[in-house]
This record gives C-alpha cells, structure tokens and sequence, in this order.
C-alpha cells in the first residue's frame, strides 16, 4: 500500500455471494510468501472496508474499545482464514505475523490475531499456546477476549482438555478480570462440543467465581450454566439452589441469567428463593 495514497473506501456488495466477496477480499493474497507484505496488505483491506456506522455501532457495543478502524467481523474473519492458509504453508513465519498484529494493538488486527491461534495450534500445538499466553494479559474488552477463548484456543481445549482445564482453573483465580472472563468463556466450545460429561468439573470451576463482582465475569458464568443446562437441567437447578438462598447480589445476577433455559416453573422457585 503506497502511504502518500487515501484507500478507496468499500463494502461488500449484498448481491455478491459469499464465496465471491472472499474472493474479492484476498484477490492475489495467496501468492505472498513475505510476512510484511502479508501484514501490509491486511492492512490495507481493513482500511478499505472501513466503514463509519459500524463504527459507531462499535463505541455502544465494546466501550471499553480504543483504536480500531471499524471493519465488520465478515471482514475479520475472511481475512483471518487468508492468514491460516498463510500459517499453513509457513508456520514460522505465521507466527511471527501473528505477533506482529498483535503488537500494533489495533482492534481489527489482535481480533483477526486472536482467532487465527487456531490456525498455528493445527501446525505447531506448543507454539500456538505459548503466543496465547503472551496475548492474554493484554486483553482489555469482551469482544476479544471472547475472539480468543471461543474461537483461538478452541482447538486447545478440546484437544488437550486435561491440560486446558489445569490452565483454566489458574486463569480464574486472576486478579485480572478479563483473564476471568476468559477462563469461563473458554469453557463454552468444551459444553458444546467437548467430551467432558462430568458435570462435576463445570460446577467445580464456577464456585470460583459465583460470588465475582465483576460484571463482565458474571456475564461469563450465566453464559455458561445456559450452555450445561440441556445436558442435565435438574442438576444445574440443584446446584444453583444452593446459591440462590445467599445474600450476595453478584451472585444472584449469575443465578438470574444463568437460569433462563430451566423449565419456567423450576426456574420461578429459583426466582423466589432469591426473595428470602
């Protein structure tokens, strides 16, 4: 991208197909073997798709976001795959690009970093988890931390679930509330589509955080009793009835939220034990 020059601003055309917008997107991205040309022209198709009401819709959604072009997630995403197929032929030099988009702190570019960790972990398992470990304590709004937890390092827990758990138990005992909020959110991928059945282990992990003031945590936890319920709705009433009868709010907001795939009647007892 030349810098003397003013990217034309564009948007993908609704009539387009999805393949052919992606096409569109990484026309010639393929062909680059060079990190930095890669990095450059990832850049310079966030600048083009930039687009301003989004960004806007942005500032309401994710407050807590600082710099950041206004590039829609169809965007991210699509270029996030260019960069697997980029990792794929070079894993070496993908992590490094990985590093490098992470390190300009830009919000398109850590969230397309974030997610593409699940590309690196497919090729080189260690080298994917040690560059999560050092994004992680850099983490300062929902939206990326829950880039990374649900989507980067879902092969991690699912594939390594045993290990992952021993990571997530550390991640909630940090002080740091996003590393909170992602531990739990990591969990989500595992609920879904792990092979943990043991309920055990998700009520375990959430007595560790069922008294958190932190909203964004709290959130977090709710999230997570909706995903377990439907695997035994009458153990995940059982378990939240022990907490409902406590005085803590922050509790009762995770039990509130948490509770609202429970049958209406289950759920209404719940409701009324908070009264007492």
């Amino acid at each position: 991208m030349n810098p003397d020059m003013e990217p034309q601003k564009e948007t993908p055309l609704e009539s387009d197909t999805e393949l052919a917008v992606e096409n569109r997107i990484t026309e010639g991205m393929d062909q680059i073997a060079d990190k930095d040309e890669f990095y450059n022209r990832i850049k310079e198709v966030l600048i083009r798709f930039a687009d301003e009401s989004y960004k806007e819709y942005l500032r309401l959604q994710v407050p807590d976001l600082k710099d950041f072009y206004g590039t829609p997630v169809p965007v991210l995403r699509i270029l996030s795959r260019a960069v697997g197929r980029f990792i794929k032929n070079n894993p070496r030099e993908g992590k490094r690009l990985l590093g490098r988009l992470w390190q300009d702190g830009n919000r398109e570019e850590r969230k397309i970093a974030g997610e593409s960790l699940a590309f690196l972990y497919e090729v080189e398992p260690d080298s994917a988890l040690t560059l999560a470990l050092e994004f992680i304590p850099d983490i300062d709004n929902w939206e990326l931390c829950d880039t990374i937890a649900g989507l980067g390092l879902k092969p991690y827990i699912l594939n390594q679930t045993d290990l992952a758990l021993k990571q997530i138990k550390s991640f909630l005992r940090s002080p740091n509330p996003w590393i909170r909020r992602l531990g739990l959110v990591t969990l989500i991928p595992l609920a879904n589509y792990g092979n943990v059945e043991d309920l055990d282990v998700y009520f375990v992990l959430l007595k560790t955080v069922i008294k958190d003031d932190d909203e964004n945590v709290q959130k977090a936890a709710s999230w997570v009793l909706r995903e377990i319920t439907p695997r035994d709705p009458h153990r995940v009433a059982k378990f939240m009835e022990v907490f409902a009868v406590q005085p803590s709010q922050d509790t009762r907001r995770i039990i509130r939220e948490g509770s609202k795939k429970l049958n209406p009647n289950v759920r209404y007892k719940l409701m009324e034990l908070m009264k007492k």
